[in-house]
């Protein structure tokens, strides 16, 4: 099913019907992201970052904590897993609006002001620095 539905929103009339759906499909497609079947959970949140970019269903995302779901998944992950990037995907197509930013941010959240970004760039320098480590350091 997951399958299908990613099939689905790589087309402008998949991604309007499933639009349509959204309210039931959004919920599934999140407990997707942390399905023991890595093939399922990576479809299901490639559905999920090509439906963000229905207004609509961004909002809905949002309503439904998707900024936190993805930072959980994204701390679980493994960093050659394929999964990180197609979530990191989602969490960037969230972070387009003003209200997903924030929420990343955690603005308004006393003492967890801007911790999750700062988990994001730890991750990313040691990501840089594990891949940096096997070079001979010249250009």
């Amino acid at each position: 099913a997951a399958e299908l539905v990613a099939g689905l929103t790589g087309e402008a009339q998949g991604l309007k019907l499933l639009a349509g759906v959204a309210q039931e499909l959004c919920p599934r497609l999140l407990r997707l992201m942390h399905d023991a079947s890595p093939q399922a959970a990576r479809l299901g949140t490639a559905a999920l970052v090509n439906l963000a970019q229905d207004p609509q269903v961004l909002a809905l995302l949002l309503d439904l904590k998707a900024v936190g779901r993805c930072m959980a998944a994204l701390r679980e992950l493994e960093a050659a897993d394929p999964q990180l990037g197609v979530t990191a995907m989602l969490l960037n197509n969230l972070t387009f609006h003003e209200r997903g930013a924030l929420e990343l941010l955690q603005v308004g959240r006393e003492g967890l002001e801007g911790l999750a970004l700062a988990w994001i760039v730890r991750r990313l320098q040691a990501a840089g620095a594990d891949g940096d480590a096997g070079q001979d350091g010249g250009g």
